[in-house]
């Protein structure tokens, strides 16, 4: 089963802003590595949608796991995957 990704505009944003975090904080070659990770995830993703842990409040959103440090909340749809945002673990969340 192999399912097209979707951003959020949220997701876009909160996507941006980690990468910015990242370069910010630990330079270009820790962002590019960043985005490599978050590359090979979402294609992980598209192949095995139900691959990470389900709400228990609400069993349709999952939290997916680019790194310690990084994680995304998305839904699996019947035609897609979207992810609603990113979030840095590191950072005070974004409200």
């Amino acid at each position: 089963m192999s399912l097209p990704i979707v951003f959020s505009p949220t997701a876009e944003h909160t996507l941006l802003s980690v990468t910015r975090f990242i370069k910010e904080k630990w330079g270009k070659k820790a962002s590019d590595k960043f985005k490599i990770k978050v590359d090979k995830t979402l294609r992980i993703l598209q192949e095995q949608p139900f691959i990470f842990k389900a709400s228990i409040l609400a069993p349709e959103i999952r939290k997916g796991i680019i790194s310690k440090q990084t994680s995304f909340i998305y839904q699996v749809h019947s035609d897609r995957i979207e992810i609603h945002f990113f979030i840095d673990n590191r950072q005070d969340p974004i409200l």
